[in-house]
């Protein structure tokens, strides 16, 4: 009797032990967006055992050009749980476990896996990763995509699939290609092509597939040119001044960079630390707490005005348009004084304690 994935079986390189290496497998998918989508639903297809996500962003109406599992009933719900159950749909005999959460140095033991793989856009996110999966001996696959261009490179810090090996020793990190990369564009400010991110997203998950079943992975840093439909190799070297590869994993050890304001009230004892810093994208102003937090949003709703409502994030009306996650971040889109930002930022964690 033919099962699901015999097409992928008849193909030599995977075979029956391939397939059956990629059924005992775990993968971590961080960010779902336009990679995202393109990679879970590549990897469940091909029966990846167990499919973490992991994203605390929700849709909106412009994802829908290039993120491959939404459609239009999904916007304003969040991304990982609702790829979750496209996903169960697509294949039910995997396990699919959502986070709508971003990843930071407390959670991010989360990328406990055989591979993780990076469809973020957020700069810190890869150094984050890069460290933890560095000191971990986790392989990862990194890729970004801007306007008609997207790049793409596997670490291969971990054991390599049926052949068991470790070739990480002279092997580059993230910080050794890429020692002083700041965030860039965004694809709100710069734009990006769908079919960019849907080669980038499709090479990720093929190099992903690779390492599970022992297969040579790619070398080189590739860097697709689609207008001109070019894909350059380039070799890249480990850096001897890398102070990762040197064992410094401050990324994993420091919280969140910024001013840090302190909030004097006996109310706030839990939320009495936060920063405000601009936005990397200088779309407006982030308010971050120094420590995890669980708000209610429930109760934020009943005292301003709300725009939006998910399970995830509320969009309120104060001095502006503020978008204020569960976990404790605050977005201003048009408030951009510091000491109003404050208030609003203290009263909204005391409403929501």
């Amino acid at each position: 009797m033919k099962n699901r994935y015999s097409r992928q079986e008849i193909f030599e390189k995977i075979g029956k032990k391939g397939q059956q290496k990629l059924l005992n497998s775990k993968v971590v998918v961080v960010g779902v967006g336009a990679l995202g989508t393109t990679v879970c639903d590549l990897l469940a297809r091909a029966g990846i055992g167990e499919i973490i996500l992991i994203d605390h962003d929700v849709i909106d109406q412009t994802n829908l050009q290039r993120q491959t599992l939404f459609c239009e009933e999904d916007i304003g719900k969040p991304k990982a749980s609702t790829a979750k159950k496209y996903l169960e749909k697509i294949n039910s005999e995997i396990k699919i476990i959502a986070h709508d959460d971003h990843l930071n140095n407390e959670n991010v033991t989360l990328l406990d896996s055989d591979v993780v793989v990076d469809c973020t856009d957020n700069i810190d996110t890869r150094f984050l990763i890069n460290e933890y999966c560095k000191k971990e001996k986790i392989n990862w696959v990194h890729g970004a995509a801007i306007r008609d261009k997207g790049t793409m490179f596997v670490f291969s810090f971990g054991l390599n699939g049926l052949n068991g090996l470790n070739d990480s020793g002279d092997l580059p990190c993230f910080k050794c290609i890429f020692p002083n990369i700041s965030q860039g564009e965004s694809c709100e400010e710069a734009g990006v092509l769908g079919a960019v991110t849907n080669i980038i997203g499709s090479i990720q998950a093929n190099e992903t597939i690779k390492l599970l079943v022992g297969l040579e992975h790619e070398k080189d840093l590739l860097r697709l040119n689609l207008l001109d439909n070019n894909i350059d190799k380039i070799k890249v070297n480990k850096n001897s001044e890398c102070s990762v590869c040197a064992g410094d994993y401050s990324c994993l050890m420091s919280a969140e960079s910024g001013a840090e304001f302190s909030i004097e009230s006996t109310e706030l004892s839990n939320f009495s630390k936060f920063t405000i810093q601009k936005c990397k994208t200088k779309a407006g102003w982030s308010a971050k707490p120094k420590q995890n937090l669980k708000l209610n949003l429930d109760a934020i709703k009943q005292k301003y005005e709300t725009i939006m409502d998910t399970p995830i994030l509320l969009v309120i009306d104060c001095e502006g348009e503020i978008i204020v996650h569960n976990y404790g971040e605050i977005l201003f889109k048009e408030l951009k004084d510091e000491e109003k930002m404050k208030k609003i930022v203290a009263e909204i964690y005391d409403t929501g304690k």
